[in-house]
């Protein structure tokens, strides 16, 4: 028996478990950490505990809320989910070396992988931030995406709600059209303060509000809002078209505006004090002067 060694046989690639890499080490620790400031954050929310960060002199408060919490928790486990993520495709791609064609494959399903994870992370990050997809949808003017999920008739009235404000806010005349299409109403019975969404919107909201049949009975508004389109609106021509249509929805022309602060005053005075001809003329006409 020979006492000299034999040669050692190359390890097998396809065996090999890549170790993360110094930068995948650092990333992964980021993850870990936030994921510890959130566990810690829970606590601290519980017990109101107001935690502190001190680093050099700088302190930094924990999260002290449990939305804040889930946040941070989240990022931790995308970073940590995605760094390992890394790895595994680095092993299996070391396990298909030489055949090609394995290895697009394996490339092709961590990308439809990725886009997987994106579309959904999407989705969380848009729900919390508007409360629900039909929110966010309303706000961006995707009135479309909005009818879909309509037309499955089990939204809640309060994601109902949300998305009538949003609409507004943000200014999409298509994304109330589509809402107001499906039997919304602007009383926003499910909000705590049940302000008049309209108060302040542009002309053009108006008129798709008072298109759709938007009155006084449909609105959180009070009967004044004729004379707030007058005070807020800003042309002539936009001014006079909104007082048509509201007036046409049964808003009345001659309801007196700022009864609750200031002397009130009709629509038609209003529209007399800043000179809007074309608006003074729908008024005198509903009036009959």
């Amino acid at each position: 028996m020979s006492d000299t060694e034999s040669p050692s046989r190359p390890s097998d690639p396809s065996k090999a478990r890549p170790e993360l890499s110094r930068f995948g080490m650092v990333v992964s620790l980021i993850g870990w950490l936030c994921l510890l400031i959130a566990a810690i954050g829970v606590p601290n929310t519980a017990f109101d505990w107001g935690l502190q960060l001190e680093f050099y002199g700088t302190a930094t408060d924990l999260p002290d809320n449990y939305e804040v919490c889930a946040g941070l928790a989240a990022v931790g486990a995308l970073i940590v989910g995605l760094t390992w993520f890394g790895r595994g495709l680095r092993t299996t791609w070391a396990r298909f070396e030489g055949r090609r064609w394995a290895q697009v494959g394996v490339a092709a399903g961590a990308a439809l992988m990725l886009v997987v994870i994106g579309r959904a992370l999407q989705v969380v990050v848009l729900t919390n931030t508007y409360g629900s997809m039909l929110a966010y949808y309303a706000a961006d003017g995707q009135a479309d995406e909005l009818r879909d999920i309509l037309e499955d008739g089990s939204v809640p009235e309060e994601d109902i709600d949300e998305a009538v404000f949003r609409a507004v806010f943000h200014d999409q005349p298509e994304s109330l059209a589509a809402l107001l299409e499906h039997g919304a109403d602007l009383r926003q019975s499910t909000s705590e303060e049940q302000s008049c969404v309209l108060a302040g919107a542009s002309t053009q909201l108006i008129e798709v509000a008072a298109t759709y049949g938007v009155g006084p009975e449909r609105c959180a508004c009070g009967d004044d809002l004729i004379g707030q389109v007058v005070v807020e609106g800003v042309h002539d021509g936009e001014v006079a078209s909104a007082v048509e249509a509201l007036i046409a929805a049964g808003w009345s022309p001659a309801a007196p505006y700022g009864a609750s602060y200031r002397d009130p005053i009709t629509p038609l005075e209003l529209a007399k004090e800043r000179e809007f001809e074309a608006t003074i003329a729908v008024l005198e006409v509903a009036l009959g002067g």
